[in-house]
């Protein structure tokens, strides 16, 4: 078995770290499920005003970014 000398500031940093690492997930969570849906009528006048998304085929450039909060 594993034997750590760790002293009580090390162990508040820790917790202090894991638990702002929490509370940043949950914040992201709250926000994601407060953000508007779009009902079918307004998805249909923002593609009367703007156009419809473009198809994939016709997508020249894109990323996928990791976010990591």
């Amino acid at each position: 078995m594993l034997e750590h000398n760790l002293t009580i500031e090390e162990i508040k940093q820790i917790i202090k770290e894991v638990v702002e690492e929490v509370v940043r997930k949950e914040i992201l969570n709250l926000r994601i499920s407060l953000l508007p849906t779009v009902s079918d009528e307004e998805q249909k006048e923002i593609e009367e005003s703007f156009g419809k998304s473009p198809d994939e085929d016709s997508v020249v450039y894109e990323e996928d970014v990791n976010v990591e909060i």
